[in-house]
């Protein structure tokens, strides 16, 4: 049997209901089940979280193993273009209306390849392709952009402070310092992305910016919403 749970970090944040003793007992349990209980040789455990569970969960007792070391990390990472366009051919497939290339490469960049923003734009896609003749791309973006800014609103909250003044210095990059009427100087930019490396490597991995080769350096693109 394999247990999947979703959203594993949901279980690791405390609430007036759920106190760090209930949340250490849950964490025992869990673990009980995948090491040290007789089922293990039947069950497999798999687990998805926004973050590392390592950044996450309670504080740990320096006198026992940590709660998570049963846990072997893998990363998802984003869709590549020929995945992108097998994820979206099933919501093509009903409609003789084929979409354009502007559109496809449109989808590919909003979405940055994540699968559950791909998943919003496939069923918008779906909509546009079953109540029209051919989608529009600057208003399917914006419909998009409707559809998705909770998304983007629960990843700002989760970053913490510094690592949403990076998100901040990337976009003033990508707009190359000018915000409005306002200039900024950004010349010791790449120096203090190079002393966060850390935060944003943990960025990258919750798929939150994306690092891309630039001219031999490396350029970071906070996804999707650098692009528009």
């Amino acid at each position: 049997m394999v247990l999947l749970v979703d959203d594993y970090d949901a279980a690791l944040i405390q609430n007036q209901e759920y106190s760090e003793e209930n949340m250490q007992q849950f964490l025992s349990e869990c673990r009980n089940l995948a090491v040290h209980l007789e089922p293990k040789r039947n069950i497999s455990i798999i687990v998805t979280s926004k973050k590392r569970l390592n950044d996450l969960g309670p504080r740990l007792n320096p006198n026992a193993s940590p709660w998570y070391n049963h846990y072997l990390f893998r990363q998802i990472k984003p869709f590549d273009n020929t995945e992108i366009e097998q994820f979206l051919q099933p919501f093509l497939q009903p409609f003789n209306k084929p979409i354009t290339t502007e559109l496809q490469q449109a989808i590919g960049e909003i979405a940055g390849g994540h699968p559950s923003l791909l998943q919003i734009a496939s069923f918008l896609l779906y909509q546009e392709l079953r109540n029209t003749t051919s989608p529009q791309v600057e208003e399917f973006v914006r419909e998009f952009e409707s559809s998705t800014r909770y998304f983007f609103d629960n990843t700002w909250q989760r970053c913490n402070i510094q690592d949403q003044n990076l998100l901040m210095l990337m976009a003033l990059a990508k707009l190359r310092g000018r915000l409005e009427r306002r200039r900024y100087d950004l010349k010791d930019v790449d120096l203090i992305f190079t002393q966060n490396e850390r935060n944003l490597t943990k960025l990258e991995e919750q798929g939150v910016i994306k690092r891309t080769p630039n001219n031999g350096n490396i350029a970071y693109l906070f996804i999707y919403l650098l692009h528009h």
